[in-house]
């Protein structure tokens, strides 16, 4: 259970990160527009009141409009949507906590080919949460994550070369392996991606 907090509280964060520095005017004018992650990182910028005063009824507005984008988007084919959907109905952020709604979501967008999702189903298998517990499925989609995060990262995706990273840095069901950690927060690096750098040169030192 808790590596399923800790996996999808980096998916959260990857999210969030896409969007930090900027403005909130920025973010609301995003949102508008019908940018999921951009309502989302509001809903998180309100609930904590960072830079902001804290107001639960605005993030409380936010998760559930970003829900309403990425439920539309999902349902019109986008992978990525489904994933982020999984993740509130996973977390109850806008929508009512539905961890059966969420494997559901999380199997349609690995069929995707959406390399998170794989990784986040295997847990769930693993765990049998929302899903019937089932070691075979497990191993099975995180190979499949394993192999969409590694084609994407060869094809110059520097966030799915960040995934690879982290899964290998904290051993998460695959063996850790700081060297291949390294050598992936060093590609994700090369592709311009500066919190890798951070962390290859940490892990240098």
């Amino acid at each position: 259970m808790k590596k399923i907090l800790m996996l999808l509280t980096f998916a959260a964060m990857l999210c969030f990160g896409q969007n930090a520095g900027q403005d909130i005017w920025q973010l609301e004018q995003e949102c508008d527009n019908k940018n999921y992650e951009s309502c989302f990182s509001l809903g998180i910028i309100y609930r904590d009141g960072m830079e902001v005063e804290q107001d639960s009824k605005k993030a409380v507005k936010y998760y559930e409009k970003s829900a309403e984008i990425s439920k539309k988007a999902c349902d019109s084919g986008s992978a990525q949507s489904c994933d982020h959907l999984s993740i509130l109905y996973y977390s109850g952020y806008g929508v009512k906590k539905d961890y059966k709604k969420s494997a559901e979501l999380l199997k349609k967008a690995c069929d995707g080919k959406y390399a998170n999702s794989c990784i986040y189903l295997s847990n769930l298998y693993n765990y049998g949460i929302g899903v019937k517990q089932d070691s075979k499925k497990a191993v099975e989609y995180y190979e499949k994550g394993l192999e969409y995060h590694k084609k994407a990262c060869d094809s110059g995706n520097a966030k799915n070369c960040y995934a690879l990273a982290f899964l290998y840095r904290k051993g998460q069901e695959v063996e850790q392996d700081i060297s291949q950690a390294k050598k992936y927060y060093n590609k994700a690096c090369n592709l311009g991606d500066q919190a890798s750098c951070s962390i290859y040169e940490k892990l240098n030192n």
